[in-house]
This record gives structure tokens, sequence and C-alpha cells, in this order.
């Protein structure tokens, strides 16, 4: 997690909810892999965060962290249920 680059976060809706696209290596970084609920999913190197818990408390422990505001989020939005659902639910 330099702080040299700049970190730009995309966040995926649908008309239902909304994920943070993360990379599972800064989950555990910051070491709340254990708090992650299983309303979120993971694909590959990437957990993608359930915007109601686990979002406010990546973005609180990357702020505790990092020790500045939090990097731009990009968004994307989809009209009908996103791809995310299909994805396996985050396990520990």
């Amino acid at each position: 997690m330099s702080r040299a680059k700049t970190l730009k976060y995309h966040l995926y809706a649908d008309p239902g909810h909304a994920w943070l696209k993360v990379r599972l290596k800064t989950i555990r970084q910051l070491n709340i892999q254990k708090n992650i609920s299983k309303y979120s999913y993971t694909s590959g190197s990437f957990i993608f965060l359930e915007e109601d818990v686990d979002m406010p408390l990546f973005i609180n422990a990357w702020q505790d962290r990092v020790g500045c505001a939090f990097p731009v989020i990009e968004r994307h939005t989809a009209e009908e249920k996103s791809w995310i659902r299909q994805y396996p639910k985050y396990q520990i």
C-alpha cells in the first residue's frame, strides 16, 4: 500500500447492492480478513466488499493505517443484477 502510487478503487453497483473491489492482499495487510462478512464475494486475488458493513470496515482500517484520505472511487453501475453475485461468497 504505497502512498507513492495513485490508488483508485472501483465500486460496482446494481439496483440492489454495491461492492468495492479490493485486493485480498490488502485485506490481509490491514488484518481485517476475519471481520469480513459472508455478503462479500471473491474472484481470483480480489474481494468485492459489500457496501453496508465490509466497505466501511475496510475504509476505516485503510485510513487508520495510511493516515490520509481514502483514494478516489470510480463507480460502475449496472441496470440489472450484477455479475459479482455469481462469484463465491467470502470465507476465511
